[in-house]
């Protein structure tokens, strides 16, 4: 809803100079070719592309001639890896039991 509101969006042809990282995997890129995906949400997922959107601290070139268009072309992205999926202590009979448990 915010990303239609705020008239923004991307697509597959968008993140195509970008590469998914995959949890656990490290951060293995350059520090901004990477975009943050979630375990719990497949490709496939109606709403996949609108997560990505709204996830990910981004750098992106917008067509402008007076009128905003979608999908962006996303240049950069920035990963905090802080964020991650939390295994440890009580988390973890979570995580074993399904629960994908995020933490900052």
């Amino acid at each position: 809803m915010f990303n239609a509101y705020l008239k923004r969006g991307v697509d597959a042809d968008g993140l195509h100079d970008l590469h998914e990282y995959v949890y656990p995997d490290k951060n293995t890129g350059n520090d901004f070719d990477q975009y943050k995906t979630w375990p719990d949400v497949p490709a496939n997922h109606w709403a996949y592309y609108e997560i990505i959107e709204a996830a990910n601290d981004h750098a992106y070139e917008a067509e402008m001639d007076g009128t905003y268009k979608v999908p962006e072309k996303w240049t950069k992205c920035w990963i905090d890896e802080r964020w991650g999926l939390s295994t440890a202590g009580a988390d973890a009979a979570m995580v074993s039991a399904g629960f994908q448990v995020w933490f900052h």
